[in-house]
């Protein structure tokens, strides 16, 4: 603790723990007062500590919580809680039900993804509209993140969209933050 001032206690503003049992410190802060050198410091002995725990540390400013993109996540917030509260009645075998059709959704959209790694929201919906649900199908699988988009773009029909993969998290809410190779 030499030069360090005595601990702190941290409360994020936002926690979220993933499907895959990943856990995210969100904490959300002015733009200005993030560059300050003092909020630097101490994001970065937050970050630090969430490491220690194994834990991810996120800093939002307003650009990104500000972004116009967010009505499509509010739109699949709301799927989400109506899937889950549809799920609550379920019996184990309809449950069941709901996963085969999932997995078997997430196979066709990954065979039809091939080699080109995204397609456009209409293209998914029309694929998975067989039997009349395909924008509620691709809604859901949107909403588990089983299927994502840049979020940085309104969910239109003209969205890109792709399957999640853990190794792009965070270049699906920063992507402006993401150093790609050259």
């Amino acid at each position: 603790m030499c030069g360090r001032s005595k601990p702190r206690r941290y409360t994020p503003d936002f926690a979220v723990q993933w499907r895959n049992q990943r856990h995210w410190l969100i904490e959300v802060k002015p733009g200005v007062k993030a560059r300050s050198p003092t909020m630097e410091e101490r994001l970065l002995r937050a970050r630090e500590a969430a490491a220690e725990l194994d834990l991810h540390f996120v800093l939002m400013t307003e650009a990104e919580v500000s972004r116009p993109s967010f009505q499509g996540i509010e739109r699949l917030l709301a799927v989400r809680q109506q899937e889950h509260a549809a799920h609550l009645g379920m019996s184990p075998d309809e449950l069941a039900r709901v996963a085969h059709t999932r997995s078997e959704d997430l196979n066709t959209l990954g065979h039809l993804l091939g080699d080109r790694g995204c397609i456009r929201l209409s293209h998914a919906t029309s694929v998975l509209n067989e039997r009349g649900d395909g924008e509620r199908r691709v809604d859901a699988l949107l909403a588990e993140r089983a299927l994502v988009w840049n979020v940085d773009h309104m969910l239109l029909p003209s969205t890109f969209v792709h399957l999640y993969s853990e190794s792009n998290d965070e270049e699906l809410f920063f992507p402006n933050r993401v150093r790609r190779p050259s």
